[in-house]
């Protein structure tokens, strides 16, 4: 019994540390990936804290996510989503598409700035497109992973506003929920900077129609504030939805 038993939990042993060491290599590839290639999109800085996906199973989620802010802009970070959870096809892990069933972001954090030279959303959009747009050779199009995301939905957030005649102060609107379907299924797959110029590109429409609406909201909560954020409100309410839904800075 015991020749048959020590075998076994040898085997158990090798696979278990096996399975171990495949999870931890995929999680630290995702992190490094993450923060290699989403800042050559955006123009900022982007860290996450942690990355934990099972390549058996698919699933897992993404920790800590923050995307910084152009230079010019003084807040401390244009986007954090706390938690982002995401749930793949295992085997297209070794393929060359990655089949994403679902990413849900909940409770993400928006900070929409407006400064002198433009705010800090439009800022990155315009790097993002700056990135994908134009056309690309054949090379270009096969140089890194194809997506195909079946569902995205971002719920629960919240869009900080700020100036800077407000003086670091921030007021909060609800974000509407963003729901996108089947990105990347018409060309049986699509590349990153696709992916992030359509999901960026939903989330700045999002923010605009908030924006626009916000002005009552901003005007009540502007009678707690000092006389100069009171002023910083006001130029605030009257151009900060046409900025953003023009296109503008």
């Amino acid at each position: 019994m015991k020749k048959i038993l020590i075998p076994l939990i040898a085997v158990a042993t090798v696979l278990i540390l096996a399975t171990g060491s495949l999870s931890l290599l995929l999680n630290k590839t995702v992190k490094k990936g993450v923060e290699t290639m989403a800042p050559k999109l955006t123009g900022t800085a982007v860290r996450i804290d942690g990355v934990s996906i099972s390549p058996f199973s698919g699933k897992g989620e993404i920790t800590g996510l923050m995307i910084g802010n152009p230079q010019g802009f003084h807040t401390d970070a244009a986007i954090r989503l706390n938690t982002l959870r995401i749930a793949m096809v295992p085997k297209s892990l070794l393929s060359g598409r990655l089949d994403i069933k679902q990413i849900v972001i909940d409770g993400p954090e928006i900070t929409y700035e407006k400064a002198l030279n433009g705010n800090n959303i439009n800022r990155i959009m315009q790097n993002i497109q700056s990135t994908s747009g134009g056309k690309k050779s054949a090379a270009q199009e096969n140089s890194g992973p194809q997506l195909l995301i079946e569902d995205l939905l971002i719920r629960n957030g919240t869009i900080r506003l700020s100036t800077t005649l407000m003086q670091g102060q921030t007021l909060s609107v609800p974000l509407p929920e963003i729901h996108l379907r089947d990105i990347g299924k018409k060309s049986n797959g699509t590349s990153v900077e696709e992916v992030a110029t359509r999901v960026f590109g939903a989330v700045n429409r999002e923010v605009a129609t908030a924006v626009a609406g916000s002005g009552r909201v901003l005007k009540d909560t502007a009678a707690t504030l000092g006389e100069k954020a009171k002023e910083g409100v006001s130029g605030f309410v009257k151009g900060l939805g046409n900025a953003l839904q023009g296109g503008g800075d």
